[in-house]
């Protein structure tokens, strides 16, 4: 007879138990494990048992027992319980037929030990005592065990989340230490304009990670760079994340512009623009470009004054002008207007009708004038050609004061256009 050696295995953190099946050779003879598999995870410090049934499977008996004691780590204990089989037992064997079970408590203890795999085979033989007392074996309990940590949050990535201007989502990952425990996390804080999904979750035991998606929502925002900060919260600790995301100025500029101040005619090429232009909201006006026919353009930074040249030729001119904001953005075509009359007034003048004498220094004049293109609006009067009177509106008729003394009397007159 073998004498049945009893000892303590004690184990730590996650255990799995799978139970073998080992059939005695030429008889109809076999131990079974069941269940023939458990998983147990446990956190540092704590304690885990298993109870695990051993059965014969026919009306022959069998001794059975382990013989592990030099092996067993100091993590893992068994209690066989041996001698609390009420039918069958003899000194330090087990007798056990198929109508009989055995429970073996297989007890862990993570007292001690670091977060990580662990894991043991514990070998058991038996012989059928009818038989030529061969021993036949090992049978195994497989022991697995995962020692967890306190969990601990990381976020990757853990700088900077740029969407820029035309990115609408990103991927984070969220993580737990290799071997944390359960870790339970959420959302904490984040800003109007970035979802994510999902905003919270658990991961483990043990460790574990999870892909969380960040989209942005740049509807109804101002255009322009927004920072903001996402924080992540979890029984593992925080971490922020910086985010950032650009909004595209698309919508272009709105201006004016006036020629002269808003005049109808003149009398020359040169003039001077007055111009205003707003973004809104936007990036802001950068440039300007002018042209005289809406085609050649000349560009330049944004001013609200600029000196410009029109085409040459009398009539009617327009000046074009676009502005640009710091997006690239122009603004639709900007146009004024301004008859260009470069032709002086042509006219005639009569003293008293056209009289050869007069005894009066005080006479009548008789005015005719006319402009083809902006039209006649002031005169003014000479006695000599190097003294004139002030200008006045145009006439047809006015009274005029000679020069003093007998002799021949000479009248001047100069007609002005609107264009001057």
């Amino acid at each position: 007879m073998k004498t049945l050696k009893l000892k303590k295995f004690v184990v730590s953190v996650t255990l799995v138990i799978v139970a073998g099946v080992f059939f005695f050779a030429g008889e109809a003879c076999a131990i079974t494990f069941s269940p023939n598999h458990a998983d147990f995870v446990l956190r540092t410090g704590t304690q885990g048992t298993l109870s695990v049934n051993m059965y014969g499977n026919k009306t022959y008996t069998a001794w059975v027992w382990s013989a592990d004691e030099q092996n067993i780590p100091n993590w893992l204990k068994v209690n066989d319980h041996f001698g609390y089989n009420p039918d069958y037992y003899y000194d330090y064997f087990l007798i056990m037929p198929e109508t009989h079970n055995h429970v073996i408590d297989v007890e862990v203890d993570t007292a001690g030990l670091a977060p990580g795999q662990y894991s043991h085979n514990i070998p058991w033989w038996y012989e059928h005592w009818t038989s030529d007392y061969k021993d036949y074996g090992p049978v195994y309990i497989y022991v697995d065990l995962l020692v967890c940590g306190p969990p601990s949050l990381s976020v990757s990535p853990s700088s900077l989340l740029n969407f820029g201007s035309a990115t609408n989502s990103l991927n984070l990952t969220v993580k737990n230490s290799q071997y944390g425990d359960q870790l339970n996390w959420w959302v904490g804080l984040k800003p109007s304009w970035v979802s994510l999904n999902p905003p919270n979750g658990s991961l483990g035991p043990p460790g574990g990670s999870q892909t969380v998606t960040a989209t942005v929502n740049r509807g109804g925002l101002n255009p322009g760079i927004y920072t903001d900060t996402i924080i992540f919260s979890s029984n593992g600790g925080s971490q922020s994340v910086s985010v950032s995301m650009t909004v595209p100025d698309t919508i272009p500029p709105t201006g004016t512009i006036s020629i002269n101040n808003g005049a109808v005619y003149t009398g020359s090429t040169s003039v001077t623009l007055t111009l205003w232009a707003s973004d809104g909201s936007g990036s802001g006006v950068s440039k300007m470009r002018f042209s005289n026919d809406g085609v050649s353009w000349s560009q330049q930074n944004y001013a609200t004054s600029k000196s410009w040249t029109l085409a040459p030729g009398d009539g009617l001119k327009t000046v074009y002008v676009q502005y640009k904001d710091n997006a690239g953005n122009y603004s639709g075509l900007i146009s004024d207007t301004i008859t260009l009359d470069t032709t002086p007034p042509s006219g005639t003048i009569s003293i008293n009708n056209g009289a050869a004498y007069t005894n009066s220094t005080s006479v009548t004049l008789t005015l005719s004038a006319s402009d083809s293109g902006s039209g006649v609006s002031k005169m003014k009067f000479s006695n000599d050609g190097g003294s004139w009177s002030g200008e006045e509106n145009y006439s047809t008729s006015k009274f005029w004061m000679l020069t003093a003394g007998e002799g021949t009397k000479t009248v001047y007159v100069q007609y002005k256009d609107n264009a001057d």
